[in-house]
């Protein structure tokens, strides 16, 4: 007979669930724009993790297919704090409702994490796999609800032949399992074939030129994936989500399975909001 926690995200392992989201990581506003006017095209949600203010993310804000998490960047010169509280404070003036986070570049440690659930997060997506089936939710211990990411399109361009072949990738986005895309605005608006290609016009994106839109690249690229991938899903009666909706889910399954005791841990944050994770914890000394 299967214990709880083999039954606990069962309803991820029967069906593929399929959610799109972004990294906004300082785009220039044409190319959010851009990137908006492909996810009104394809009607499909879009969750965006936001790093700064731009005039195209009011309109993002009131989109019925785009929701908004943060995307904090603890790395050395962020140009959203000096200090992990001043940047986390700085993403919650961008999105002072959000619950979910990916921070940039995936940059993590347990004392981040321990914050980031202590000012009232609740999942992040931090995790990226390539093309991995059956992927589920993960119970992290500061009390978040973990979010794989299946296909990011940095990594994919990364790997993949130059054809970019998606043939490998849609056999798996049939199989059980959450399927978080990762769709960056910039690779999108440039349709970027690879990320040679996308890093000879970095310049051009986050340069003093930035302002002036660059011209799509004419073939095949990541816009054109990030097409043809909504389109499978569509066409395969695939379950298509929102982000929130996912973590809401994922936290229903842990409640349903646990009750009021995760683990036999009462005061658990993931049953019972933020407060038992401790702000200051500290690991021991080697």
């Amino acid at each position: 007979m299967p214990t709880v926690a083999e039954r606990l995200f069962d309803r991820f392992r029967d069906e593929p669930v399929f959610v799109v989201s972004g990294d906004q990581d300082w785009a220039p506003d044409w190319a959010l724009a851009a990137t908006l006017d492909h996810i009104a095209a394809a009607g499909a949600p879009y969750h965006l993790f936001v790093t700064n203010e731009s005039p195209a993310l009011s309109r993002a804000r009131a989109s019925d297919l785009v929701s908004l998490g943060v995307h904090p960047n603890f790395l050395r010169g962020s140009t959203q704090g000096h200090a992990p509280d001043e940047v986390i404070e700085t993403c919650l003036e961008l999105v002072p409702d959000a619950t979910s986070f990916r921070t940039h570049c995936l940059c993590e440690d347990n004392f981040l994490l321990r914050k980031l659930a202590s000012r009232g997060f609740v999942a992040d997506s931090n995790v990226v796999t390539l093309c991995q089936p059956d992927l589920v939710p993960v119970l992290h211990g500061a009390g978040l609800l973990r979010i794989p990411i299946f296909m990011e399109d940095a990594w994919f361009l990364e790997w993949a032949r130059p054809e970019l072949d998606l043939a490998a990738a849609k056999r798996e986005l049939l199989a059980p399992g959450i399927k978080v895309l990762n769709f960056h605005p910039a690779l999108i608006a440039i349709n970027a074939p690879s990320m040679d290609y996308y890093n000879a016009r970095r310049p051009g994106l986050y340069g003093d030129t930035a302002d002036e839109p660059l011209e799509p690249h004419p073939g095949r690229g990541v816009a054109t994936l990030f097409g043809e991938l909504v389109s499978f899903v569509q066409d395969s009666g695939v379950r298509v989500a929102t982000f929130p909706e996912l973590v809401q889910e994922g936290l229903a399954c842990v409640r349903e399975a646990y009750g009021d005791e995760l683990y036999g841990w009462p005061a658990h944050p993931l049953l019972h909001g933020r407060e038992p994770v401790p702000a200051r914890a500290r690991m021991p000394s080697r």
